[in-house]
């Protein structure tokens, strides 16, 4: 396995750091020079390996792999299939990581391992090197390494050719020396052999000559003469300069050399330069071949090594990788650290496959390099050399040529007469030429005079082919102006018809208005119809409370009597709930502090488990009164509360955490903030002052209006914006600022990342919190948004005008009562009593400009008014809103015909045109999908993933939080959950914001909602005892606690434990399943616990050798036997299958639960975790929902009204039971906790009115739960009263409400049950002193509350024929 990084890496790079860029080729020229050897051209070698998806010498791609996933290392050889692999970290990609993957191109490969170019012989002629070839790689792309290896290769074969004699046969890779260039070193030897017989003829001549002229010179010369003479001389002179010839041809050559002349042994010297300089060069090749630089993929490692341990340095390391488990899975995250770059300073942005190119730039520079200093220095050191010796031989050429020694000749006279007839011959021969030249130029002059001629006849034929085209083009250009003035007169038909259209809409649309208009008259009239008829019921229902409640204290014996001690307790109750009867084994709970006077956050359970909210304390003047007055706790809340956006994001949840481990929190319109060594500070938004409590009790103020800074205990510095938020900076760089009006915290960490907290923020609350909700103009009126979300203004003259922004009407009504109205959606502008302008924006907010100059713009979506000074002064404040709860539908339409809407969980769920619907949960980013055909499909928006709905749009999750979907017409719409804030995006670019509504946490488990104040004079005059403690209710006896439950075939027990589903195995192990999570938590005998999730498709195996899975959200058991036991975690219905197929359905909620205590029920401090006293009113029969945390009298409680016993006929309001244990909640007559009969074998209670007495008519309920009377229950009543239909209703809304909660929670990709809202439970006959019988299904029937309503109202307790109370009309 190679290394990932070569150690030399480094060293080899460093080397060429001051190189600068590679030279001239010498190398390659002298090659071709000496050799006739074609070295290819260094600059096009690499053409042939360059890959469009890399670079030269390799291709490569970019993979996005998830940070779950295993991640290799960096490096060479490290993953099969590529030869280099670089993981590195997109700072844009959070949940990634990126791998280059990456091939050398042309490499050879032997197994897994790449095999370089390398040389292993000693001598160059034993070296074995690579020709080359050609192939095509993965992406189809024509490769071929035979340029590379001709150059590399190649000049040694000629070198060595050359040293055998000469290049003709010199040939590698198919590429060898052309004719005309071969050097044969042969030729300087057979040169020199012809100088050396040129020699040799003039050296024997001369003899020759010398004899002859002896000869003519003697006496007895047989030729004498004039003639002889001449010749003799000429004789003379010819031996004389052969003899000079001999002479120059034997002289000395430099450095030596073989041969008979001077010119031979200059000859014999350069074929030996020329081999030595080929010896020279090989030995630099063969060193070169052995150097780190021969082979070029070697060098690319190098290269990808250096950048690779740049990324590992500056990237990885560089990046916090953070891993958050929760229970819907875990999720992987980088977080870029300070000095983390994925830009590298040479090549660039890593994450652009683009850049990528410049490494294998840099490797082919690199090794360029390497060539000029391992062939290219030794190269030119040869070729100088090699000049010098052939200049020295030159000389030997130049300065030795043959010279005649005597220039001069008998004939010269004769010569000088041969030159005087050729002169006259050239004379004559030049007279001729020139006669010829002036025949050829007057051929010109008439070839010219054709030319011209020609020219004008073809401009002639240009200039008539011009006038035709003008003669067309005008002919075309008529007819254009025809075409284009039909198109104008059939444009002005259509925008005729288009204007006609328009004249038609605005009149429909004038006509939609004036019914909407009547509509609202119509709906205001009803309104105040229903108001006046419950104003005289509730007066009606609190006479006929204060009757009851003198009879319940006259039959208690005073325990509510002012007189008698402030608190009293009902002592022991022994011989109360004693007398002769088993006594019930439930836990009657703990009424906690729900006549409390603090309002603290202790919670009071209904039976069923529900969470109910902590005690309000007072409301004081919250719906308009002065906080001393005597407000019934029936009084409906009819105001705006403002925006609970972040309600209990403030003094009822955890407020923001500051890095130092304080927290800071909106309190009573001030921020507070705690330190950990205990000192606080209060910022007051007012005044400016920031008060500092130590830990020693002592408190310092500094106004931090006038730019003071303040170093707080934990060492931040806070400080006051001109903008009126506070600013506090950490000393590790985080920085928090809170806008105190708003409610707003934005934390910016050290890492430039922001969140916004809602630290909860009631707004001008009703005019009672912080401010009035009403803007002062400067003229001296007053605008207020009104809890239809129109804006209202009242003008010092009487006058008055109301804006409508859903119709874009502007109502005045003057103060003669006159009404006028104007529609500022067409861009009117109205003139108010006042002076000032009025006129509606294309955003949908109404600016008013007064005559001073100051103007006024409200945004009734928002409640927000922005007020601008004449100076230029702005100012904002908030008139309150409740976003789309209360002044809108809260439904935002889409563009393809569905809605979308925020559910009261925080999800949100869209219903398209076609039946189908999506529901997403922010908590778990999954999104559900439920078909038309009811089948249903999930999608983890969290990983990235795209969700097509029914109607063709696509829903995406953001790493934000919101969701995004995007319609088939280029619109789209984002949906904040967190906040309700839905933003659309028309295809024009036209963005419109609308509130779908949005009540945090209001009713959630932690926080509550706070303490809204004192409730003020609150029917003062009520008594307010607390039931204190009923004693020691004594041993229940007989119950086992242990044998409750489903009995399972391997002798196991199932129960309901708290909400759980807990089976309890013989050998002491048990299993508990949460329906919230979807985990199964196994405990062995030993306390060991083991906790699977099986939302996922595991399945565990129990001690008993069951198994359990979840199969589509039902919890299933199958034993050894074959039997199955299929559990409803919402209904808590178990499915028992015996191994022959048969079928039993167990309800589990009335098994015995594993931890009722049956030794001792002790004080009554839980006294309602059961229900048993959720019948604490006006004719209560058994168990129900009927607590609240409000603290409210006996009298409103109606105790002793006409209640019978509820299961045994004996308790207080019917609530506390005196019956025997029943195993399915009954009492012994087999009454139902929710049922309103009256068992038969019963005692009457001796606090309940005389039998056959008829029901009460009822009184009002609780705040927020209007309830009617509930009718007698003794024996023998002949009347009824509205108590049957009050608990179906209230029944029926508490169970659907925590089912839905329930639902809600459930993180399963299931699918869900039939919504069965308002359904009432099975109940018995009320008409009758004879007790129903039992039904043979104990489980509630899935009917639905319209058996029991009219129509589409929920009414709430009217007697028969009464006008009802419409919820949320």
């Amino acid at each position: 396995m190679a290394d990932r990084y070569d150690p030399n890496s480094g060293t080899n790079l460093d080397k060429f750091d001051n190189a600068g860029d590679p030279s001239s080729d010498t190398w390659a020229t002298l090659v071709t020079h000496i050799t006739g050897y074609p070295v290819p051209d260094r600059a096009t070698i690499f053409d042939t390996l360059r890959s469009d998806h890399g670079g030269k010498l390799f291709r490569m791609d970019i993979k996005e792999r998830s940070l779950g996933l295993l991640v290799k290392d960096s490096g060479f050889l490290t993953n099969k299939g590529e030869d280099y692999d670089i993981w590195f970290f997109d700072s844009g990609k959070k949940r990634s990581i990126m791998q280059a993957r990456i091939v050398f191109e042309g490499r050879v490969k032997a197994g897994d391992e790449v095999l370089f170019a390398d040389v292993n012989a000693d001598r160059v002629e034993d070296a074995q090197v690579r020709e080359g070839n050609e192939f095509t790689d993965y992406n189809k792309d024509k490769m071929s390494t035979i340029p590379l290896a001709r150059y590399m290769n190649g000049p040694r074969t000629a070198l060595l050719e050359l040293l055998g004699g000469g290049t003709q046969n010199a040939r590698f890779s198919n590429l060898g020396v052309s004719g005309a260039d071969v050097v044969d070193l042969n030729s300087f030897n057979t040169t020199g052999e012809s100088f050396d017989f040129a020699a040799k003829f003039f050296k024997d001549h001369a003899t020759v000559l010398k004899d002859w002229e002896d000869r003519f010179g003697r006496d007895d010369a047989s030729w004498k003469g004039e003639a002889a003479e001449v010749f003799r001389s000429l004789l003379k002179k010819v031996r004389e300069n052969y003899d000079a010839y001999v002479e120059t041809f034997n002289s000395e050559v430099t450095g030596g050399g073989t041969g008979q002349t001077v010119y031979s042994r200059a000859l014999s010297m350069g074929r030996k330069y020329l081999e030595d300089s080929a010896r020279k060069l090989l030995e630099a090749w063969m060193t070169w071949a052995k150097s780190p630089y021969y082979d070029p993929h070697r060098v690319l490692r190098y290269v990808l090594d250096d950048l690779a341990q740049w990324v590992d340095a500056n990237n990885v390391a560089k990046t916090e990788i953070t891993s958050t488990t929760t229970r819907y899975g875990t999720t992987v995250r980088h977080s870029p650290q300070a000095g983390f770059s994925q830009t590298h300073p040479e090549y660039g942005d890593l994450t652009d496959i683009a850049n990528w190119a410049k490494v294998g730039d840099k490797a082919v520079k690199i090794w360029s390099q390497g060539v000029d200093e391992y062939l290219g220095k030794p190269a030119a050191q040869v070729q100088s050399d090699l000049n010098n010796h052939f200049l020295d031989l030159s000389k030997d050429f130049s300065e030795n040529v043959p010279k005649p020694k005597s220039t001069g000749t008998a004939s010269q006279e004769y010569e000088e007469k041969k030159l005087e007839e050729e002169k006259e011959e050239i004379n004559r021969q030049n007279e001729e030429n020139r006669k010829y030249q002036d025949e050829l130029r007057e051929e010109q002059e008439r070839q010219r005079e054709e030319d011209k001629k020609y020219q004008d006849e073809l401009r002639e034929e240009q200039r008539q082919q011009r006038e035709e085209d003008k003669k067309y083009q005008d002919e075309l250009r008529e007819e254009q102006e025809r075409q284009r003035e039909e198109d104008q007169k059939l444009q002005d038909e259509l925008r005729n018809e288009a204007n006609q259209q328009r004249e038609e809409d605005k009149k429909y649309q004038d006509e939609l208005r004036e019914e909407q208009n009547q509509q609202r008259e119509e709906d205001k009239k009803y309104q105040e119809e229903l108001r006046e008829e419950q104003r005289r019921e509730q007066e009606e229902a609190k006479r006929e409370a204060e009757e009851q409640t003198r009879a319940m204290e006259e039959s208690l014996g005073g325990i509510n009597d002012p007189n008698y001690v402030s608190e009293q307790t009902l002592g022991n109750l022994d011989d109360l709930l004693n007398q002769n009867n088993a006594v019930t084994t439930e836990s009657l709970g703990d009424l906690g502090d729900v006549n409390g006077q603090n309002g603290d956050e202790q919670q009071a359970f209904t039976g069923n488990g529900a969470p109910v909210p902590p005690t309000l304390g007072g409301l004081g003047g919250l719906n308009g009164g002065p906080g001393g007055t005597n407000n019934s706790a029936n009084d409906a809340v009819t105001q705006s509360l403002g925006n609970l956006g972040g309600l209990n994001n403030g003094t009822g949840g955890s407020g923001l955490k500051t890095p130092t481990g304080g927290s800071t929190q909106l309190d009573g319109g001030k921020l507070t903030t705690d330190f950990p060594d205990g000192s606080s500070t209060a910022f007051d938004p007012d005044s400016g002052v920031l008060t500092t409590t130590h830990p020693d009790g002592s408190v310092t103020t500094q106004n931090l209006g006038d730019g003071l800074k303040v170093t707080n205990p934990d060492g931040s510095v806070t400080s006051l914006g001109d903008d009126g938020k506070l600013t506090t900076t950490f000393p590790d760089g985080t920085t928090q600022t809170v806008d105190p009006t708003t409610g707003q915290a934005t934390t910016t960490g050290p890492d430039g990342a922001t969140t916004t907290t809602d630290l909860g923020n009631l707004g001008n609350l009703n005019g009672s919190l912080g401010g009035d909700g009403v803007l002062d103009t400067p003229t001296g009126g007053s605008t207020e948004l009104t809890s239809g979300g129109g804006l209202t203004t009242d003008f010092p003259d009487g006058s008055s005008t109301t804006f409508d922004p859903d119709s874009g009407l502007m109502t005045t009504t003057h103060p003669d009562g006159s009404v006028t109205t104007a529609d500022l959606g067409t861009g009117a502008e109205v003139t108010n009593p006042d002076g000032s302008v009025t006129s509606l924006g294309d955003d949908g907010k109404l600016t008013t400009t007064f005559p001073d100059g100051s103007s006024q713009t409200v945004d009734p979506a928002t409640g927000q008014a922005t007020t601008t000074d004449p100076d230029g002064k702005v100012t904002t404040e908030s008139l309150g809103n409740l976003g789309g709860l209360n002044g809108g539908d809260g439904v935002l339409d889409t563009p393809t015909g569905g809605s979308t809407e925020l559910t009261s969980g925080g999800g949100l769920t869209t219903d398209f045109p076609d039946g189908g619907s999506t529901t997403f949960d922010p908590d778990s980013g999954v999104m559900t999908t439920t078909h038309p055909d009811g089948s249903v499909t999930t999608a983890d928006l969290g990983d990235g993933a795209k969700v097509t709905n029914p109607d063709g749009s696509v829903t995406s999750l953001g790493d934000d939080g919101k969701l995004t979907t995007t319609f088939p017409d280029g619109s789209s719409q984002t949906v904040d959950p967190a906040t309700g804030q839905a933003t659309t995006t028309d295809p024009d670019g036209k963005v419109t914001t609308e509130n779908l509504g949005n009540l945090g946490n209001l009713n959630g488990n932690s926080g509550g909602l706070g303490n809204l104040g004192d409730l003020g004079g609150i029917n003062s005059d009520l008594s307010t005892e607390t039931i204190g403690d009923l004693g020691d209710l004594g041993d229940l006896g007989g119950f086992d606690a242990d044998q409750s439950g489903l009995e399972t075939p391997t002798g196991a027990r199932t129960l309901l434990d708290d909400g759980d589903f807990t089976t309890l195995f013989d050998d002491g192990s048990k299993a508990t399943f949460d329906p919230n999570n979807g985990t199964l938590t196994t405990t062995d005998a030993n306390g060991d616990t083991t906790t699977t999730d099986l939302t996922h498709g595991a399945k565990v195996t129990n001690p008993d050798g069951s198994t359990t899975v979840l199969d589509n959200g039902m919890l299933t058991t199958t034993f050894p036997d074959g039997s199955t036991q299929v559990i409803d975690p919402d209904t808590g219905i178990a499915t028992v299958t015996d191994p022959q197929g048969n079928t039993e359905r167990v309800d589990l909620n009335d098994l015995n639960t594993s931890d009722l205590d049956t030794s001792d029920l002790g004080s009554l401090g839980n006294l309602d975790s059961s229900g048993l006293l959720d019948g604490l009113g006006p004719g209560g029969g058994g168990g129900g929902d009927g607590i609240t945390s409000q603290q409210v009298s006996a009298s409103e409680l109606g105790l002793g009204s006409g209640a019978g016993g509820g299961a045994g006929g004996s308790g207080i309001g019917g609530g506390l039971t005196g019956a025997g244990y029943s195993p399915d909640g009954l009492g012994a007559g087999g009454v139902a906790p929710l049922s309103d009969s009256a068992t038969t074998t019963g005692t009457g209670s001796p606090l309940a009115p005389a039998a056959g007495a008829p029901g009460a008519p009822g009184m009002p309920g609780t705040p927020g739960m209007p309830m009617g009377g509930m009718g007698g229950m003794g024996a023998g009543g002949n009347e009824r009263g509205n108590g049957e239909r009050v608990r179906a209703v209230l029944v029926d809304a508490a169970e659907e409400s925590e089912r839905r909660n329930r639902r809600r929670r459930n993180p399963w990709h299931r699918q869900e049950d039939s919504d069965t809202f308002l359904s009432p439970a099975s109940r018995v006959s009320t008409t009758g002193g004879d007790a129903q019988e039992e039904e043979a299904e104990p489980r509630r029937n899935t009917t639905t509350s319209a058996d029991y309503l009219e129509e589409d109202a929920d009414v709430w307790g009217t007697e028969e024929g009464g006008t009802p109370a419409v919820i949320g009309r």
